[in-house]
């Protein structure tokens, strides 16, 4: 979002008109969720998806329609039919996308704020039976926009709890269809001890959402060339940063395989309401960390909220192998969702229900 804002401003400058066309409604299968954009300007550039190809182009003859009449319109694809090659989605699956003027007006600055503020918050619209907006950050209520009163409670109340599960929905308020279109900061990945493996896994994090941190007290490992992707290196000490990185609903990766720098950051995380916590090595080095954890008075379920060994069973053999064997595992814990196993063989949902009850068929 944060490059689409800031390619919004470039056209704008250019003097082009501009629109954006969201994704605001998934039913079954579809290549792309929620909240996914395609920015469409004047002068038929595109930026962005809404379908991953299946239906961009004629999105695009839409927006440039929706540019001229400067009115926004919702437009529906449905399953493909024999010609695959049709406007629809071979998937499967059914997808709304709302097509609107994109403006520099208060909405988007107040997007623009929660997202280059690392913000959690959310913009609503209705998308029909309505014609309103209005932007909530999840600390200081609206702050842009407003919702209409005899929809305000309701309204808040299921944004505040979309929100906390990080999902864009739209919903149904009678006659009136609102999208509610989450902006969550990224995800903090805490990789504690430099190396081999951590490298892949901070690249691979960043690329897929993270905000990564590599913390570890040897200089000659822990130098930012080496990790370029990483949002921060810190060169410390485990017990001398413990208290510096934020820890609520982080992400925590223990790559050490030394007791004096693994330890303190294990009591730490499993003494807050970390989101994961994955810690490299054996069978046996990790059956004797669990050893020295009961021998302090940790629990059984505390031990059980140590992922250990670390990632799924993938065959992964080379570092770069193993940060996909640990990100697939975080990404597992993250949405609440899926066996981790091949999607061969197996029935139901490719996308399985996440914690909110969302997914496709």
């Amino acid at each position: 979002m944060t490059e689409q804002l800031a390619r919004l401003k470039q056209w704008k400058r250019e003097g082009k008109d501009v629109a954006f066309a969201t994704v605001v409604r998934v039913q079954g299968s579809a290549p792309r969720p929620e909240g996914s954009r395609l920015l469409v300007s004047s002068a038929e550039e595109l930026d962005g998806s809404v379908s991953g190809g299946c239906v961009e182009n004629d999105v695009a003859l839409h927006a440039l329609q929706v540019l001229k009449s400067d009115e926004a319109r919702l437009v529906t694809y449905g399953i493909a039919d024999e010609d695959a090659f049709e406007v629809g989605l071979a998937c499967g699956g059914t997808i709304q996308v709302y097509i609107e003027p994109a403006e520099a007006d208060e909405i988007t600055a107040a997007v623009e704020q929660l997202v280059s503020g690392g913000r959690l918050g959310a913009s609503l619209m209705a998308v029909s039976g309505g014609n309103w907006k209005a932007v909530v950050d999840a600390r200081k209520g609206v702050v842009a926009g407003s919702i209409p009163a005899a929809l305000a409670d309701d309204v808040l109340a299921d944004t505040t709890r979309l929100m906390a599960d990080e999902q864009s929905r739209t919903l149904s308020y009678g006659d009136v269809d609102v999208f509610i279109d989450v902006f969550a900061p990224p995800p903090k990945l805490l990789i504690f001890g430099a190396g081999p493996f951590a490298e892949p896994l901070c690249k691979l994090g960043s690329q897929v959402g993270y905000e990564v941190t590599l913390i570890d007290p040897r200089p000659a490992f822990a130098r930012e060339e080496l990790f370029p992707d990483a949002h921060e290196v810190i060169v410390a000490w485990p017990e001398k940063v413990l208290d510096t990185p934020a820890w609520d609903g982080s992400f925590v990766v223990v790559l050490n395989h030394n007791q004096r720098l693994e330890d303190p950051v294990i009591r730490r995380a499993l003494s807050e309401p970390i989101a994961y916590l994955g810690v490299m090595g054996s069978r046996r080095t990790h059956a004797d960390r669990l050893a020295r954890l009961r021998a302090d008075g940790w629990s059984a379920q505390d031990q059980e909220r140590i992922h250990g060994p670390i990632g799924l069973d993938i065959g992964a053999e080379t570092p770069a192998e193993v940060a996909v064997s640990i990100l697939a595992e975080m990404t597992t814990v993250r949405y609440g969702s899926g066996a981790g196993e091949s999607l061969k063989g197996t029935l139901g949902r490719i996308h399985p229900q996440r914690k909110d009850g969302s997914g496709d068929v």
